[in-house]
C-alpha cells in the first residue's frame, strides 16, 4: 500500500507506522484501516484480559510515538472500575520503563492509573467553570465496546460499592444486529467493524450485490433493544435509588 501511495505522491502516503512488541510487530496511525484493507484481525479487542496483551501494549506505545516526546514524567492511563484493582498495578510496573518507540527511545519515569470516567467529572468541572461540590450526587455511565461501566460520584468521591461494570457493550449489539442482517438477507456477515463504520459516518453499507441504506441499518439495531435493557437492569441494581 506504501509502494502505491507513494507513486501517487505525498499526499496519498498513509499516516501509520510499525511498532514491535516482543516478537511481533503492529501497523499503528490514524490511517490504518486503510491499510489493513480487509483484514479481519484488526486489533480490537473484546476480551476481560485486554490490558494483558501485546494489543494493548501496542496501542499505547502508539499513543507515545505520536506524542514525539523521549522522557514522560508522569503517564495517566486509564482502566474500567470494574478491573482496576485487578490490572492497575501491573500496568504501573509495566509502563514505567525504557521502550524503544518507532526508532526513539522514550522513558516514562512515573504511571498512575485512574478509573476512565474521572476524565468526565474533570470535564464537567470544566464546562460549569466551577468545582464539583459534594451533596451531589451524579452516575456516569460509560457504554464501552467491551462493556459497560458505570460510576456514582459525589464530588471526585466514588462510591465503589454502587460503581461497577457489566459484559454488555456495543460489540454485542452490532453482533446480534449483523445476525439479523444475515438472516434476512441470506448471507454470512461478521465484520461488524464496517457495520459500526456505516452508523457512524451515516453511510450505506455494501455486502456483495446487497446495499442496504443507512437508516435500515438503524431499524437493525433497533430490535437488538433487548440487550440495552438488559444492560439497564444490571445498573440499576447496582446503582440503587438516586
Amino acid at each position: 500500500s506504501k509502494v502505491l501511495s507513494g507513486s501517487l505522491g505525498k499526499r496519498s502516503t498513509l499516516n501509520t507506522f510499525e511498532i514491535k512488541v516482543g516478537h511481533q510487530s503492529f501497523e499503528i496511525g490514524p490511517d490504518v484501516m486503510a491499510s489493513v484493507g480487509g483484514t479481519i484481525n484488526t486489533g480490537r479487542n473484546v476480551g476481560e484480559q485486554f490490558p494483558e496483551t501485546p494489543e494493548y501494549e501496542a496501542l499505547v506505545l502508539g499513543a507515545i510515538a505520536l506524542m514525539n516526546a523521549s522522557n514522560i514524567g508522569h503517564l495517566i492511563l486509564g482502566l474500567p472500575v470494574h478491573n482496576m484493582l485487578k490490572y492497575a498495578d501491573y500496568l504501573k510496573n509495566k509502563f514505567a520503563s525504557t521502550f524503544l518507540i518507532n526508532n526513539r527511545m522514550v522513558t516514562i519515569e512515573r504511571v498512575t492509573v485512574l478509573p476512565q470516567h474521572i476524565g468526565t467529572l474533570v470535564r464537567l468541572a470544566a464546562l460549569q467553570q466551577a468545582p464539583l461540590t459534594k451533596g451531589v450526587n451524579r452516575l456516569i455511565i460509560d457504554p464501552g465496546y467491551y462493556s459497560t461501566d458505570w460510576i456514582v460520584a459525589n464530588g471526585f468521591q466514588i462510591s465503589e460499592k454502587r460503581s461497577s461494570g457489566t459484559v454488555c457493550g456495543i460489540s454485542h449489539i452490532l453482533t446480534e444486529a449483523s445476525k439479523y442482517i444475515s438472516a434476512d438477507y441470506g448471507l454470512k456477515f461478521e465484520r461488524i467493524e464496517r457495520l459500526g463504520a456505516a452508523l457512524r459516518e451515516k453511510t450505506s453499507l455494501s455486502l456483495h450485490s446487497v446495499v442496504i441504506d443507512n437508516p435500515t441499518l438503524w431499524k437493525y439495531i433497533e430490535r437488538c433493544d433487548h440487550i440495552i435493557i438488559e444492560c439497564l437492569k444490571v445498573i440499576e441494581q447496582s446503582v440503587g435509588e438516586m
